[in-house]
């Protein structure tokens, strides 16, 4: 199923019904299209790529802080620095 924009909707995946395991990436494909989509709408409006860099960190600490977890954001800010510093993959 397709929103109004085309985009696919998000599929059913009964692997999430509470499992507490990490969701497939077919469950972000979604919301990663959309972020995409607006993100690189801001950068052909002329916004500096490193302010946009910026607004999607502050987004991912509004994330952390709504799902109440902004303790552990530090951590694992850090271990993806590592990983970044490491040339490791971060994900």
């Amino acid at each position: 199923m397709d929103d109004e924009d085309g985009t696919p909707a998000l599929p059913f995946l009964p692997d999430l019904q509470g499992d507490g395991g990490t969701p497939p990436f077919e469950a972000f494909a979604h919301v990663s299209k959309r972020m995409l989509d607006g993100y690189s709408l801001l950068v052909s409006s002329g916004f500096r790529p490193e302010a946009i860099g910026m607004a999607m960190l502050g987004a991912t600490v509004n994330f952390y802080d709504m799902l109440g977890m902004r303790d552990v954001l530090p951590d694992i800010l850090r271990s993806m620095a590592d990983s970044i510093d490491s040339d490791d993959a971060v994900h």
